[in-house]
Formats: C-alpha cells, sequence, structure tokens
C-alpha cells in the first residue's frame, strides 16, 4: 500500500469513519446511559449523518475493488465501467445528503436552546433554516438532474 494509492485511500476513509463511529457512540452513550434521557432530533441527525458516511465508504471501498481509484493498474470490463458510474451517481447523492446532516443537527440543537420567548432569534433561526434546506435541495437536486455536455466527457 503506497500513498496516494487507492487502498491507502480507503484505509484513511476507513479510519476516519471508525474515528466518526466512536464519538458518535460515545455522545449517544452519555445521553442514553448517563443522563438517562432519550435522543433528541440532533442526535437523530448526526445518526442519519454517520449512517450516510457509512453507506459512502463501503461504496467507495466497492469501487476501489472493482479498479475505480487506480484505472491504470487495472483492467476494467465493460460491465465494471458500467458499476463504477453507478457507485459514482449514488454516492454523490449520498454525499451532498450526509453534507447537510451536521447543518440540520446544529439546527434541531438550537431549536431545543432557543425558546419561543426570543421572537427575534427564533425568527432569524426560522429564515436560516429556510435557507439551509432550500440550499440542501438546490445542492441535492443538481447533482441528481444536471446533465452535461456529451462531447465535454471526451
Amino acid at each position: 500500500m503506497t500513498l496516494g494509492s487507492g487502498d491507502y485511500a480507503v484505509a484513511c476513509e476507513w479510519a476516519f469513519t471508525s474515528a466518526a463511529i466512536v464519538v458518535v457512540a460515545l455522545r449517544i452513550s452519555v445521553r442514553l446511559l448517563h443522563h438517562r434521557r432519550p435522543l433528541n432530533q440532533s442526535d437523530i441527525w448526526v445518526l442519519i449523518g454517520l449512517l450516510l458516511n457509512i453507506v459512502l465508504v463501503v461504496l467507495y471501498t466497492w469501487a476501489s475493488r472493482l479498479g475505480g481509484t487506480d484505472p491504470a493498474n487495472h483492467v476494467i470490463t465493460e460491465q465494471a465501467q458500467i458499476l463504477l458510474l453507478k457507485i459514482a451517481y449514488a454516492s454523490g447523492a449520498i454525499w451532498d445528503i450526509g453534507l447537510y446532516m451536521p447543518k440540520f443537527s446544529l439546527l434541531a440543537l438550537y431549536y431545543d436552546v432557543i425558546l419561543i420567548v426570543f421572537r427575534k432569534l427564533r425568527i432569524a433561526l426560522h429564515v436560516i433554516t429556510g435557507f439551509i434546506v432550500s440550499a440542501a435541495l438546490v445542492t441535492i437536486c443538481v447533482d441528481l438532474f444536471w446533465c452535461p455536455h456529451i462531447p465535454s466527457n471526451w
């Protein structure tokens, strides 16, 4: 495994994902075992983000095993190329959705912290929430439905 190889990148991704799993597990265990409280919306968004991250790393690992991370050293069949394109398309959508999970988690935390009596702050929070939700929808739609000009791929 050399620096810059596909296997090295996959190993680093799994190392960082493992660290994230430990951090989220500690967060959830503190909430459930120490504080003896149920999970709140912020925790749910973090868990969804972690699950999306795990799925993304599994897809990257699969693509690496098919030779997608280092095509110069692999002979890739046409079926493998089609599968790699499908993995790339799916991973783009998963990446975009997962990118907004920490933002939604923080928004959920702010909704818990900023009480209704703070009217101006609450209005600002609604505006920010609307902006982030619309940005998430635009990002996901652009990634899923953008059709580049075919000759630009050659």
